[in-house]
């Protein structure tokens, strides 16, 4: 096929129908619906009047030359079509609409051949594939050119039942792509390898090296961002069906934490362990001692206030013997709560990540599986996220103080769990799935072929152990965290794009904003784990470039869609219930119009409650401003539709007459 040939197409044809329609819209337009649309044009000049006619009001006039002037210079699409004198010479083109069939039927012969030759573009580039199946190659072709001929006959689409046991890729929503040419090669090539020999798509595997990464960091790193410090610790739960290669994604992944940790386990219970029992044991003989013969403490006398204190500094120093011989050298876990997490993190320098393939059981505890329903752990982890300092208290045992938790977490759940989280109220409103990088992986069952080998690479796997394995050594376990200098251009790239988010906030994301703020945050805490992935562990050498910065906005904005996407059903939901919620306080008052304050200061609706409903609800609600005759402070008042205001008038777009 030579690609250099012009498309076939007639603009002689394409210009005779739109000059026809010019002429007499409502007759072609009529014409036009058996065989063509905005599509079937080549020239894009021609879709653009196409679809602009075609939403002139008056079907049974000419089309007003000043109407369809201002319209296109209203969207700037004037320069696009040409320019007013390209649009005048249209409606004399043809010297009237009664040829309009002819240049219709051309027009449509010509989609059609260009569509034909489409076709055969993609059933070449299938035949081309060495692993192509024809008869799915001939079925398909055949349904595209069946499809065809039925659009060129002006015949109804072609309806078949689906058959969901067999859907093919084609069938299928195509899902967002990670851009994983923002990832360095040290998360790249795992990244790539495990999607090969898996058959998984990008999303799981990029997010486990990006939150495994940032474990490895821990404290490590720190950077001062537009506006406070950040570290490089991820929160992320992401929904995967079982038996989809979440787990064994997981693992690969995890490989290099679980042989560290079981180093660190058998380092503990060579050294340090039989010194810990021995003085545990010690301190037991002297507990004995100073309780022998008393049955309970409080039979001591007043004078024997010194062995009191002193049996309570043995009981506390058990206390804390028997939480470190539990509980050190860890460096993850996979299940916690509030109590055992703040442990975890005071034997173990503050630092603690959550990472588990079965994330049920953590986020059920944050759902309240141990407190009849009532979240607790969400302020805890909230707190985590940021390096905050706390205290947890703990059952029948001393508070443990924290100065700078930091924690690291990755739940892989079941989606419907997922769903679970995101319809709690109280998770959605306390901040902490707003601090997670979410999403729904999609991911289904693959077959097997000769592409999926017996193991991943083991070289490239290797690299990858080897830098979790150096950034853990060298940053995680250093004493104080390393501070990465910020290059010239990142905070400017970063005010751009909180600048971005705002314009969102108070457009389309105005029911979510403590969602949406927070991706200028996940920026920061992937542009860290980047910059480590580029440089190993001499980054904290380096400042954070603004290339790797730019990639790592790609990357938040990626999240922010799939979070979007979790948060789709729950905020339908609120709307919905602000919009009930409205009605029914019209209902009460009669119908009658209510101002914005008294909505506020009698109803309990927030302004940005009121304007998300009105917004989102046009058809239902409406709003205005009354200005005082006598001058003063004007109001906003919020009506139904269905009884507006005395003089109210419908926004409309009239269409402009020549004068």
């Amino acid at each position: 096929m030579n690609a250099t040939k012009t498309q076939p197409y007639s603009e002689d044809a394409e210009k005779g129908v739109i000059s026809s329609l010019l002429q007499a819209p409502g007759e072609v337009f009529a014409r036009c619906s058996q065989h063509i649309s905005a599509s079937s044009f080549y020239n894009p000049a021609n879709m653009i009047l196409f679809d602009t006619i075609g939403e002139w009001p008056k079907p049974d006039k000419e089309v007003d030359f000043v109407w369809l002037k201002e319209t296109l210079k209203a969207r700037n699409q004037l320069a696009e079509v040409g320019d007013k004198e390209s649009v005048s010479e249209l409606y004399h083109f043809v010297p009237s609409a009664a040829n309009a069939q002819y240049y219709i039927e051309i027009v449509a012969e010509k989609y059609a051949l260009r569509q034909t030759l489409e076709i055969c573009r993609q059933t070449m580039d299938q035949c081309l594939d060495r692993d192509a199946d024809p008869h799915v190659i001939l079925k398909q072709t055949e349904k595209r050119i069946a499809e065809l001929v039925h659009e060129q006959n002006g015949e109804l689409p072609i309806y078949e039942e689906v058959d969901l046991a067999n859907l093919s890729d084609e069938d299928r929503e195509p899902l967002p792509e990670f851009p994983l040419d923002a990832l360095p090669d040290r998360f790249r090539l795992p990244v790539e390898e495990v999607m090969r020999h898996y058959k998984v798509s990008a999303l799981l595997p990029a997010t486990c090296a990006l939150v495994i990464n940032s474990a490895a960091l821990g404290r490590g790193l720190v950077i001062k961002s537009n506006v406070r410090r950040t570290y490089a610790n991820l929160y992320a739960i992401i929904g995967a069906q079982s038996g989809t290669g979440k787990s064994v994604v997981f693992d690969e992944f995890m490989t290099p934490l679980n042989e560290l940790q079981e180093e660190a386990l058998k380092e503990f219970g060579a050294e340090q362990k039989p010194r810990a029992e021995a003085e545990l044991k010690l301190l037991e003989q002297e507990i004995n001692e100073l309780t022998k013969g008393k049955k309970d403490r409080r039979e001591f006398d007043d004078n024997e206030d010194n062995r009191r204190e002193r049996l309570c500094e043995l009981l506390q120093r058990k206390a804390v013997l028997e939480d470190k011989l539990e509980f050190a050298s860890r460096l993850y876990c996979v299940d916690f709560t509030s109590e055992a997490l703040g442990i975890l993190l005071a034997n173990n320098g503050e630092q603690m990540a959550v990472l588990t393939d079965e994330g049920g059981l953590p986020l059920h505890n944050m759902l309240g599986r141990y407190t009849k329903g009532e979240i607790t752990d969400d302020v805890f982890m909230c707190k985590a996220k940021t390096g905050n300092g706390t205290t947890v208290d703990r059952v029948g045992r001393s508070s443990i103080v924290l100065h700078h938790p930091l924690v690291t977490m990755l739940l892989l759940v079941q989606p419907d769990l997922l769903q679970k989280a995101t319809s709690n109220e109280r998770l959605l409103v306390g901040g902490l799935l707003a601090r997670c990088l979410m999403a729904d992986s999609k991911m289904e069952l693959q077959y097997e072929d000769e592409k999926t080998l017996p193991e991943v690479d083991s070289e490239i796997m290797a690299t990858w152990n080897q830098h979790i394995r150096s950034l853990v050594k060298t940053l995680r376990f250093a004493e104080d965290p390393c501070w990465i200098e910020v290059g010239e251009g990142v905070k400017e790239l970063s005010r751009k794009f909180h600048n971005e988010i705002v314009d969102q906030i108070r457009d389309s994301l105005s029911d979510i904003p403590s969602f949406a703020t927070r991706w200028v945050e996940r920026a920061w805490e992937i542009a860290l784990n980047l910059h480590a992935g580029h440089y190993g562990d001499e980054c904290y050498r380096k400042p954070l470039s603004s290339k790797t910065f730019s990639d790592a906005i790609r990357i938040a904005r990626f999240f922010g869609d799939r979070q979007l996407e979790v948060l789709q059903r729950p905020r339908i939901k609120a709307l919905d219930e602000q919009r009930d919620r409205l009605k029914e306080i019209f209902t009460k008052n009669g119908e009658k119009l209510i101002t914005l304050r008294d909505l506020y200061r009698c109803h309990g609706l927030d302004q940005e409650q009121v304007f998300s409903s009105v917004k989102n609800h046009p058809d239902l609600f409406g709003m205005v401003e009354k200005r005082p005759s006598h001058g003063g402070r004007k109001s906003i008042l919020v009506f139904l539709k269905s009884n507006p205001p005395l003089g109210w008038k419908a926004s409309t777009k009239p269409a402009p007459r020549a004068d």
